[in-house]
């Protein structure tokens, strides 16, 4: 659909399919636009009657059809955020709602996954800074620091109103938790490394650092981002970036060849010009909380550099035996040269992940120019929608 002002929309509700009668709809200002590749549609084509107005009838009708876009709708001006690309190949047809039509989801005043990474995540950039500024000094004060921000953040309107049921006031609880135990392992993973944060919310295309600029058949557009951390040693880096929920290791190269986990390699990609990348981490936030009592460290997923030096300067717990924060068994030939494992990239290789991540995005952004925004979730994008 495309609206002039989509605060005219009246009459009903987008995300539950019910949007008021097709009289309403057009005095709003919504026509449908939604068109086969390659034809030239015009108001007469279309049926202003039926099911065809409920968003459910758009998706039945939709899928019939082996594409669909938009006819002079862009959402994404001169580029895109890495997170709305990513999106974009989750599901086209979602990113066009949400960042397009800009929906939002319904608020049933209940604590979601998403809220649940967001506080944790949230904590972790307070946390970050005051370790970036030397201020933890040992393991049992990164876990009372981390809560005593955690009840300092939930004192904001934001989450105070979640808490007013027995129900939200024990999810907090677990999601506190989290937050001590997320925040006790970025503390104690820069103690085991040589790698400091330097970076921490870090934006580039919006301010001192440039965007990532592609060409595409669409002309060139920019990739903006905001990078969680970047921790440095002499003139190297490791790029992390905070998840929620668990990060296999098959994912990354899946993730990347379809699209869905670009960031890493785009982040690394935007400060390549300062830094050598030794490495490019997913940081799991965990969203099935541990029992009382229980602890576990979950590892950093993503892809290192082969070189046994910088190895050990990531993580000197693969050196001595001490507890490792990044899954990458470490093992060495005769010559002293690194296995090559999945973990494990040579620089070339690295190179070729940097590449393939701006062809892929490339596309991406000029699929978005062109409107597409056919319903394709990729595996189960729609549990999540």
């Amino acid at each position: 659909f495309r609206s002039e002002n989509a605060e005219n929309l009246q009459g009903g509700n987008a995300l539950t399919g019910n949007t008021g009668n097709s009289e309403n709809l057009q005095k709003s200002g919504y026509k449908p636009v939604i068109g086969k590749f390659g034809e030239s549609q015009s108001e007469k084509d279309y049926d202003f009657s039926g099911d065809f107005l409920t968003l459910n009838g758009v998706l039945d009708k939709a899928n019939l059809e082996t594409g669909y876009y938009t006819d002079g709708v862009d959402y994404i001006g001169g580029g895109a955020s890495a997170t709305a690309v990513e999106g974009f190949f989750a599901c086209p047809y979602s990113n066009f709602l949400s960042r397009g039509l800009k929906l939002k989801i319904r608020d049933l005043s209940d604590v979601s996954p998403m809220d649940m990474g967001t506080m944790v995540h949230e904590v972790a950039e307070k946390f970050g800074v005051e370790v970036k500024n030397g201020l933890i000094l040992s393991e049992q004060s990164a876990i009372k620091r981390a809560g005593e921000i955690f009840n300092e953040t939930c004192k904001s309107e934001e989450y105070a109103r979640y808490q007013s049921s027995p129900r939200g006031k024990k999810i907090f609880s677990l999601i506190k938790k989290e937050a001590e135990r997320f925040c006790r392992d970025l503390y104690c993973g820069a103690e085991n490394s040589a790698f400091k944060p330097e970076y921490l919310e870090t934006e580039f295309g919006r301010g001192k650092i440039p965007p990532i600029k592609i060409n595409t058949r669409k002309g060139e557009l920019k990739v903006t981002g905001k990078i969680d951390r970047i921790d440095v040693c002499g003139d190297k880096m490791r790029v992390i970036d905070y998840k929620t929920g668990v990060v296999k290791p098959a994912e990354i190269d899946e993730g990347l060849y379809s699209g869905n986990k670009l960031q890493l390699f785009l982040y690394a990609d935007a400060f390549s010009d300062k830094y050598k990348t030794a490495g490019a981490y997913y940081f799991p936030i965990a969203d099935d909380f541990v029992k009382e009592g229980e602890s576990k460290t979950l590892k950093m997923q993503g892809r290192t550099i082969a070189d046994k030096q910088t190895v050990e300067l990531l993580d000197k717990g693969k050196l001595d035996g001490g507890e490792e924060f990044i899954d990458a068994k470490l093992s060495v030939n005769k010559d002293g040269s690194v296995k090559l494992t999945k973990s494990f990239l040579t620089q070339g290789e690295f190179n070729d992940y940097l590449e393939y991540s701006r062809l892929v995005t490339g596309e991406g952004l000029a699929e978005i120019k062109e409107g597409v925004i056919i319903p394709s979730p990729y595996n189960e994008q729609c549990s999540f929608c």
